[in-house]
């Protein structure tokens, strides 16, 4: 993937993102929904062979991550507890639809001393638009092995695209946090993520 430049895109008018639910039917990828641009990714965890992949119809983005991991420990420096990763996707879709995120599941590994805790986490949210859906696992020393991870936003917490077709901007950001500890060697990555969309007519 050539362009690695998060970029932020300054509109002439408000986004406006839907947080309230609309009466609608819950739909697959409607006809003509597609990838606008190739997604591009900056970060600290990011590396050159970084990656995303989606379904045709746009109902699903897989996210690769290499090189994304934190750590801590005796003579590691604080700023090699936390990494992040964070793609920006182009999605354009017809006027009469909107989309939304419907679940979220990541995986990597850790190994924590006794007393150590990791916390992979991410967000998501659309470019010039305020909400946002966060999540999160603890994961608590002594630990040595992988884990995996499913979050579903619920009905309140659901954040929808604007309608008015065109295109919007979908940020998803994975951070590996190694949670800060001198006395105790820890760390942990976030090696992929799916996101999974949902649609629904406006």
């Amino acid at each position: 993937m050539a362009a690695q430049f998060l970029f932020k895109v300054v509109s002439s008018y408000a986004l406006l993102v839907s947080a309230t639910p609309i009466t609608s039917s819950i739909a697959a990828a409607p006809p003509g929904a597609s990838m606008a641009q190739p997604p591009i990714f900056a970060g600290s965890g990011c590396a050159g062979d970084t990656d995303a992949s989606w379904s045709g119809g746009v109902d699903s983005l897989t996210l690769v991550y290499p090189v994304l991991s934190g750590k801590t420990g005796p003579g590691i420096s604080i700023s090699d507890s936390r990494h992040n990763c964070q793609f920006v996707f182009d999605i354009a879709y017809p006027d009469n639809y909107q989309y939304s995120v419907s679940s979220v599941s990541y995986a990597g590994a850790a190994s924590l001393d006794a007393g150590g805790t990791a916390t992979p986490s991410g967000l998501s949210y659309f470019s010039g638009g305020t909400p946002q859906i966060t999540w999160s696992t603890t994961l608590t020393g002594p630990y040595n092995g992988g884990y995996s991870a499913v979050y579903t936003p619920s009905a309140a917490d659901t954040v929808w695209s604007p309608c008015g077709g065109g295109d919007s901007l979908l940020d998803v950001n994975s951070v590996a946090l190694a949670n800060r500890n001198a006395q105790v060697a820890g760390s942990v990555t976030v090696s992929n993520a799916t996101v999974s969309l949902q649609w629904r007519t406006c």
